[in-house]
């Protein structure tokens, strides 16, 4: 979990991660620098399983990820805002799934400025998966469990304004299977000051050469079609080829197999009431 300057919300955030963690996991929070409270809201959480890694500077967020990624060993590798809640289920509701898959996302429930809503129940299989990412990014990042293998075997983060969306591509290129389960597992808190609710931010992140390159490799790779779609999206308009993908991605959605849909959330529920 990187954090800079989030001393309202960090402790609610370790807490809520740390009461879903197994007992033999830990929570490594990278200070990014804080110059508020956050060290002492940190101090408050009793919990052996919590560890702080303070940096004097701050190298931004895809820089502490990286940190935290080198300052632990573990299989299994989950990702953390300071300003979210994880809810109490969540690391049973995903370990069960990554028995079949390398990286695994939640659906989320909306909170803070809104009426808390969550996000439809959908479940998306590896393969509508990577057609989604073809079109936009809508997994969110602090819902990722992974196995540690299927980051570090791309390169891990790079610090890209987008870095998230940046490594669902190169991990989906290389071949690894990710889903988005469809209930919830955290709550995540929309408030004035998030970087990416700015629109400039979005377009300087699609601008940016390494992550063209990633999306370039993405469409080559699993798509086997041409990168114009990049193109389209940057520019935010749309081509009959765009139209054509979004218009398969859904079809693709009603084809998956609803017996396997109900059969793995059958297990993953199991999984949770035992």
């Amino acid at each position: 979990m990187p954090v800079r300057d989030a001393e309202d919300t960090v402790r609610s955030a370790a807490s809520s991660t740390l009461r879903a963690l197994p007992q033999d996991a830990e929570l490594v929070v990278i200070d990014d620098a804080s110059r508020d409270g956050t060290q002492l809201a940190l101090s408050s959480v009793h919990d052996s399983r919590l560890r702080v890694i303070t940096r004097e500077e701050s190298g931004g967020v895809a820089s502490a990820l990286s940190l935290g990624l080198e300052s632990t060993s573990s299989e299994f590798v989950g990702r953390m805002d300071a300003d979210d809640v994880s809810l109490p289920w969540r690391f049973r509701y995903q370990m069960y799934a990554l028995k079949y898959l390398d990286v695994v996302f939640t659906g989320i429930v909306h909170f803070g400025s809104t009426i808390p809503r969550p996000t439809d129940p959908i479940y998306l299989g590896p393969r509508v998966f990577n057609l989604t990412l073809a079109i936009e990014n809508p997994f969110s990042h602090p819902t990722m469990l992974a196995r540690r293998s299927a980051i570090e075997s791309v390169g891990g983060y790079r610090e890209v304004l987008a870095e998230d969306y940046d490594l669902w591509l190169r991990i989906a290129a290389a071949g690894s299977r990710m889903c988005r389960l469809p209930l919830p597992a955290l709550m995540y808190r929309h408030h004035v000051g998030q970087v990416t609710k700015i629109q400039a931010w979005r377009k300087r992140a699609l601008a940016e050469p390494a992550l063209r390159e990633s999306y370039e490799r993405f469409a080559e790779s699993l798509l086997g079609a041409s990168a114009t779609w990049y193109q389209d999206l940057l520019d935010g308009g749309r081509s009959s080829e765009l139209d054509g993908l979004a218009n398969l991605l859904r079809g693709l959605a009603r084809a998956e197999p609803r017996a396997q849909r109900s059969n793995l959330d059958r297990r993953i529920k199991r999984q949770i009431s035992q």
